[in-house]
C-alpha cells in the first residue's frame, strides 16, 4: 500500500527521520570542520609539504615559508590549516 502526504503518521515519521539527517549532516560538518583544525606531526608536515627532512622543515620555520610550531611539553606539531594556508600563498 502506497503511503499518502494526507497521513498524518507518515508525515510525522517523515519529519523524524528528516530532522536525524539534518543533525547527522551537522555532526559530520563540524567533523569536517575539526579535520582541518587537527595537529600536524613534523613527519605529516613533510608528507603535506614534500620535505624531505626535519631540518629542511625547521629552516622553512626559520625563514616564514611554514608558520612556528606549537609545542606541547617537549614536542613540536603544527596546525593543518595554517599550513595549507601557506602552501596556498606558496
Amino acid at each position: 500500500m502506497k503511503r499518502s502526504w494526507k497521513d498524518r503518521n507518515y508525515r510525522k515519521a517523515l519529519a523524524v527521520q528528516l530532522e536525524s539527517l539534518v543533525g547527522e549532516l551537522s555532526r559530520l560538518a563540524w567533523l569536517l570542520q575539526l579535520e582541518d583544525e587537527c595537529l600536524l606531526e613534523i613527519h605529516e608536515v613533510m608528507a603535506l609539504t614534500g620535505l624531505k627532512s626535519r631540518t629542511s622543515v625547521y629552516r622553512a620555520v626559520e625563514s616564514g615559508v611554514l608558520p612556528d610550531a606549537v609545542k606541547l611539553g617537549s614536542r613540536a606539531f603544527w596546525r593543518k590549516s595554517e599550513i595549507l594556508a601557506r602552501l596556498e600563498k606558496s
